[in-house]
């Protein structure tokens, strides 16, 4: 019997004290939660910043890759430029090797006076060409 009156005044006080103190333990408890949820926006923060350092450092990056792309596309085109001069140079070369190897004559010219015109002071000459 003696167990069920300990019991029953035990059961009582506990509900006494709970009852008595509710506001402070629910203060308490909103207290843990705030200072949880205070806890969990700084991480957030934290987590955000570091994020924003990254996006900075990418877009940094991405500029430096974007100017050192319109570099290599204008060395790009000044190459593509200067090959098509070589080529033009080497076809020009090419004709006159061609022209140069000719073996058979296209025309005999004959000289039939040179020297210096006293009037103008250019040199001249005369020549008769048979083909």
């Amino acid at each position: 019997m003696a167990l069920v009156v300990f019991g029953g005044a035990g059961a009582a006080g506990w509900y006494g004290y709970t009852t008595y103190n509710a506001a402070e333990i629910e203060g308490r408890r909103k207290d843990a939660a705030l200072e949880e949820k205070q806890q969990e926006l700084a991480v957030s923060q934290e987590q955000i910043e570091r994020q924003r350092q990254e996006l900075a450092a990418k877009e940094n990056e991405l500029a430096t890759k974007e100017a050192k792309i319109t570099e290599q596309r204008t060395e790009i085109a000044n190459l593509n430029e200067d090959v098509a001069r070589k080529q033009a140079e080497i076809q020009r070369l090419d004709t006159a090797l061609r022209l140069h190897k000719m073996e058979r004559r296209l025309a005999r010219i004959r000289v039939l006076d040179a020297g210096t015109d006293p009037a103008s002071g250019k040199k001249f000459s005369k020549s008769n060409s048979r083909n």
